[in-house]
């Protein structure tokens, strides 16, 4: 059965209570994290969890109800968040090898594809991510990364960054992500996906 997240909510999360919980009291408490780690097997939501995590903290009406909060799910940021197109939430994943300085030096038929895979995680979060060829995240990502993270956030709420399978960094790209990490920008968070995270830990 297809699962279809019209209005993402923490109760259409495939179970992962605890973490949800948490997760929601650093919103609530205002104590909200500048990375984190969501590590768990291909298919189990860490990409969902991010995702509800972000909409939530850029939600500009969230209810709140017995220690809990989530997004409402009808305001432009909740909207914007839907589609994966808001402005204050940037996914990073694999891309294909090339001789690349930006996603726009790729050929039309991968940028196609590259929209329409974004666009598969927009209406599932538990969509696997298959690009064709894809295979690493790249330096030039990290550095595009860390200068679209110091510009100011184009509307009201916090930047989130999503890297999905973190563990598909290259060296390179796991070396100048630590300088990031050691690095932080206020009012940002990074989640880390993997479902790898002992790769992770050995690269950065």
């Amino acid at each position: 059965m297809e699962r279809i997240f019209v209005a993402m909510a923490w109760d259409r999360i495939i179970g992962q209570q605890h973490l949800q919980s948490m997760l929601q009291q650093c919103i609530i408490s205002g104590r909200i994290p500048q990375a984190l780690l969501l590590s768990g097997s291909r298919g189990r939501g860490s990409v969902a969890l991010a995702v509800e995590f972000a909409s939530t903290v850029n939600c500009f009406a969230p209810t709140r109800s017995a220690g809990a909060i989530e997004a409402c799910g009808t305001c432009q940021s909740c909207i914007q968040t839907k589609t994966l197109q808001h402005p204050n939430i940037t996914l990073v994943t694999a891309l294909p090898s090339g001789k690349i300085e930006h996603e726009s030096d790729y050929k039309e038929d991968v940028l196609e594809e590259i929209k329409e895979q974004v666009a598969e995680i927009a209406k599932d979060p538990y969509t696997t991510y298959r690009i064709t060829n894809a295979n690493q995240i790249r330096i030039w990502q990290i550095r595009e990364l860390n200068r679209s993270m110091a510009l100011s956030t184009l509307q009201q709420g916090r930047r989130i960054v999503i890297i999905v399978d973190a563990e598909h960094m290259n060296p390179e790209a796991a070396n100048g992500f630590l300088k990031t990490l050691e690095e932080p920008h206020a009012d940002v968070t990074i989640i880390l996906t993997s479902s790898q995270p002992e790769i992770g830990r050995a690269h950065v």
